[in-house]
C-alpha cells in the first residue's frame, strides 16, 4: 500500500478528507485500485456492522505479497461535499490512511 509521502509523485492518486458517520477520515483516492478499503482501526472506532465474513478478495501488494481480505462492509455512507455516496469497503490493515477509494 502507498505511503503518504509517495502520493505527491504518483499521477493516479490524491488525498483528502470526508465523513463517515460524522467522523472525519483521511482518504486516498486511487484510480488504479480495483477495490476500496477501510482500516481495521476505523472499523473498531466507528463500530461498523460487518456485512460478510468469508474468503472474499485476494490482493497483490506492490512487493508481490498476496493478502486475503475476509471482511466486507457494504453500503457504507460516505459524505463528500454534502453529497452522500455508498461504498463497499474491504477491511485491511491500513497504516497511512483510514480509507482507500478505488475505481469500484
Amino acid at each position: 500500500m502507498m505511503r503518504k509521502e509517495e502520493v505527491e509523485d504518483a499521477p493516479n492518486v490524491m488525498t483528502g478528507n470526508f465523513s463517515i458517520r460524522t467522523h472525519l477520515v483521511g482518504v486516498l483516492f486511487d484510480s488504479v485500485a480495483t477495490h476500496s478499503f477501510i482500516s481495521a482501526r476505523l472499523v473498531d472506532t466507528l463500530r461498523i456492522a460487518l456485512t460478510s465474513r468469508h474468503f472474499l478478495l485476494s490482493i497483490t501488494l506492490l512487493d508481490g505479497k498476496v493478502v486475503r481480505c475476509q471482511e466486507l462492509f457494504t453500503d457504507c455512507p460516505i459524505l463528500i461535499h454534502s453529497q452522500d455516496f455508498l461504498a463497499d469497503l474491504y477491511q485491511f490493515k491500513l497504516t497511512e490512511f483510514d480509507v482507500i477509494l478505488g475505481i469500484d
